[in-house]
């Protein structure tokens, strides 16, 4: 009995790739909209909101690395679906050639032999006609 291998299953993982992208996605957007909207408060609001400013930028940071993080993981996740899925389909065609008998060329003589003026093939003594083209020999 052949042993059975767990593959894993591509929808599966297709959805959480690109779950992990559009999470990804809005948490970089939203650290870039906050940014820009702290940015704007501290220049309409003076220099009082320099704090507001400072905890802004933080946060921006740790939202964009974190939406960087999921982003990057859903890329990765994605091109390893396309390769299992592009390794599995040549895996497979390679099966399938494996399976396939190779038609037999039937036994070669190992007699006298005379060649073919027009193709070149080796024919046995006995033939009258070339086994490959049908010349006359």
């Amino acid at each position: 009995m052949r042993p059975r291998y767990r593959t894993p299953h591509s929808l599966q993982f297709l959805l959480i790739a690109v779950v992990l992208l559009i999470v990804g996605t809005v948490l970089l957007l939203l650290a870039v909209g906050s940014f820009f909207l702290a940015v704007i408060r501290f220049g309409l609001g003076g220099a009082q909101d320099f704090g507001l400013l400072g905890n802004s930028v933080f946060t921006v940071i740790l939202v964009g690395a974190i939406g960087t993080a999921l982003t990057s993981a859903g890329g990765w996740l994605l091109r390893f679906l396309f390769v299992y899925l592009l390794v599995k389909d040549v895996s497979r065609e390679e099966a399938v050639e494996e399976r396939t008998p190779t038609v037999p060329t039937g036994p070669t003589p190992t007699g006298p032999m005379k060649r073919c003026l027009r193709c070149g093939r080796m024919n046995p003594l006995e033939a009258a006609y070339c086994m490959t083209c049908g010349e006359p020999l």
